[in-house]
């Protein structure tokens, strides 16, 4: 351990730089690659299937977990939970919403898909895929 971090807050901060970048700005890297002409229900759509196939969100209750036992990393989470937010706000605005309405269902969709994964765990990929196409069309009809 020591060989690889000098302390537990070296340790930390890099464990959650890891999860910050893997989890978070290398899904938004993919979504800044599809062409500038997708709409936006599409756009959604790319983010929900390349959260599930990428396994995003797989770490998410653990991270949650340490910040409630080190506040130390707790600025980096919500650095982090700031990036989400504001991407995911970007995407629904795209779709019509606005103002309270928009704050509350980005606060929803990002708050969902970061848990999805650890709620739905036993579930088979067809029976997730299915329930995302509903969600999907839950946010597009949400305007």
């Amino acid at each position: 351990f020591y060989h690889h971090f000098r302390n537990r807050e070296e340790f930390l901060h890099a464990l959650v730089d890891y999860w910050g970048r893997n989890e978070t700005q290398n899904v938004i890297d993919a979504m800044e690659s599809l062409p500038s002409d997708t709409p936006a229900e599409k756009r959604l759509w790319e983010l929900m299937c390349v959260v599930y196939e990428t396994h995003s969100a797989r770490h998410e209750l653990t991270i949650r977990a340490l910040t409630l036992e080190f506040d130390l990393i707790r600025e980096a989470v919500e650095r982090v939970d700031r990036k989400r937010i504001g991407f995911v706000r970007g995407l629904l605005a795209g779709i019509g919403l606005d103002g309270d309405e928009l704050e509350m269902w980005t606060l929803v969709f990002v708050a969902t898909t970061s848990l999805d994964r650890q709620l739905l765990s036993g579930m088979s990929d067809e029976t997730y895929r299915n329930l995302l196409k509903q969600k999907h069309a839950f946010f597009v009809r949400s305007e």
